[in-house]
């Protein structure tokens, strides 16, 4: 998979568990050729919703996504009693070739040193399971990975998701003890996803 997908993944996977400083290489990001859908029970806090929607909300996470860059983001407020605020994110890359089981395992596995650069040595990503999956139709890949951070570990699921020569990289993410919860939740917003095509 190119660099620049790996790079935007580690920037999705870490950006939005910690306020803490990422290394990112990510720029604003371009009109989206997608669709995205808010979970069932989330809140849209993409670019242009309405303040209120960010009530009661860690500014320095608004600052951190309204500052170009997610296509998408959206929160789970009422799931934050734990500690933790339920998210989904999305950034868009170049399309990285051929979504492959082996394409899938190596992304993965990169995961966990390209975090730990991203976050001079504190984080860490441990691969669960990938897999080749249909979105609109169209060949896409599903990782779930544990993510760690200082202070936090969290159980995501990441869609790879092509639209000719862009791909969306769609974040969700929870607690491990949350996961079972939100797991049908995660995917059913992410096989709603408009806007698909191959590469």
């Amino acid at each position: 998979m190119k660099r620049i997908l790996l790079a935007m993944a580690v920037l999705s996977v870490a950006s939005v568990v910690s306020v803490a400083p990422v290394a990112s290489t990510a720029h604003a990001q371009a009109p989206s050729p997608f669709s995205f859908v808010v979970p069932q029970g989330f809140v849209n806090l993409s670019t242009g919703q309405p303040d209120g929607n960010w009530a009661g909300i860690n500014p320095q996470v608004k600052q951190m996504v309204q500052g170009g860059n997610f296509a998408f983001y959206a929160a789970d407020k009422a799931g934050m009693g734990d500690g933790f605020m339920e998210n989904v994110n999305v950034t868009l890359a170049a399309s990285p070739g051929p979504i492959t089981d082996e394409s899938l395992k190596t992304f993965a596995s990169q995961m966990d040193g390209e975090l730990k650069k991203a976050t001079n040595g504190t984080g860490g990503y441990t691969p669960v399971s990938w897999k080749v999956v249909q979105i609109g139709g169209v060949t896409s890949g599903r990782l779930v990975g544990l993510t760690r951070l200082p202070g936090v570990v969290t159980k995501q699921i990441a869609y790879i998701v092509p639209s000719g020569p862009t791909t969306a990289i769609i974040t969700y993410s929870t607690t491990e003890k949350a996961f079972a919860k939100y797991e049908k939740i995660f995917d059913a917003a992410a096989q709603a996803t408009k806007g698909a095509k191959p590469q």
